[in-house]
């Protein structure tokens, strides 16, 4: 396991591409970038760079990896490499009218875990509702309840991959619109 940048990266792959399928898996330990490489046998790999590369046996602890997104036009970016502490579903009136979309999905993240770039604009849509949006593109960025400020509820629709996610609980079904449906055993909440 070494721990390289992201330019260091990029020459690695570019040295090796075509003599070895390689691949990394980046996670955070000790608050730094740490990438795993790998590479596969065959008939055509290099047995030279055999001992070069280890091939990986270990898993991240990180379910989700490393996971980044943004606004859609990029003028606000984010990464994080921990799990979310939670993962829900939202019913509620003012998440409806701040997504346009029958309920939202929020990841939530403790503020320190998540590096963002640019400045999202922010908005109180309640006394103790803080969220925030892309001022140029009006992507919806993030939930805050100033009752936890050190938390960050992210809509899963904004990172690059949210395929991964997987939705714990269902809040403020109360307010869920007649026709949708849930359907799983998943805990509700009004």
């Amino acid at each position: 396991m070494i721990s390289v940048n992201d330019q260091q990266l990029e020459l690695y792959l570019s040295l090796f591409r075509g003599r070895v399928d390689v691949y990394a898996r980046r996670w955070e330990k000790d608050s730094q970038f740490v990438f795993k490489y790998g590479y596969e046998t065959g008939p055509s790999r290099d047995p030279a760079l055999k001992n070069i590369f280890v091939q990986e046996t270990e898993t991240s602890p990180n379910q989700y990896m490393y996971t980044k997104g943004g606004c859609h036009c990029g003028a606000i970016k984010f990464k994080t490499a921990k799990d979310p502490f939670w993962v829900g579903a939202c019913y509620c009136i003012d998440c409806r009218k701040i997504s346009g979309s029958p309920y939202t999905v929020f990841a939530g993240y403790d503020k320190k875990d998540i590096d963002i770039s640019g400045t999202p604009k922010n908005y109180a849509s309640s006394e103790k509702v803080i969220r925030s949006f892309c001022e140029i593109c009006g992507s919806p960025f993030a939930y805050i309840d100033t009752t936890s400020p050190d938390r960050i509820f992210i809509p899963v629709g904004v990172f690059d991959d949210p395929s991964s996610f997987k939705i714990e609980k269902h809040i403020w079904v109360s307010q869920k619109l007649p026709w949708v449906s849930i359907h799983d055993d998943l805990p509700q909440e009004d």
